[in-house]
């Protein structure tokens, strides 16, 4: 299994997703595609910046932009924060 299906929660925005993300990237690589996902579907200038990061909506926790998403606890059905 290459991806994994998560919720996903933009704040700033307000809005909700569900995506398959994959399992073979970066988070920081994971979090710019976030964003120019959430830019395309919204129509928006939702900025990606050096703080934004992926959270665990769950526990709060943030993840390190230089782990492979396979090396964290994300797995299928995990709801993230994208802030």
């Amino acid at each position: 299994m290459n991806k994994v299906y998560v919720k996903l929660y933009v704040p700033l925005i307000e809005e909700n997703y569900e995506l398959f993300i994959p399992v073979n990237k970066e988070i920081s690589d994971i979090v710019k595609l976030l964003v120019k996902s959430v830019q395309e579907l919204n129509d928006c200038n939702y900025d990606y910046n050096s703080e934004t990061g992926l959270y665990n909506k769950d526990t709060g926790i943030k993840y390190e932009n230089d782990k492979l998403l396979i090396d964290t606890d994300i797995k299928n059905g995990t709801k993230l924060i994208l802030i």
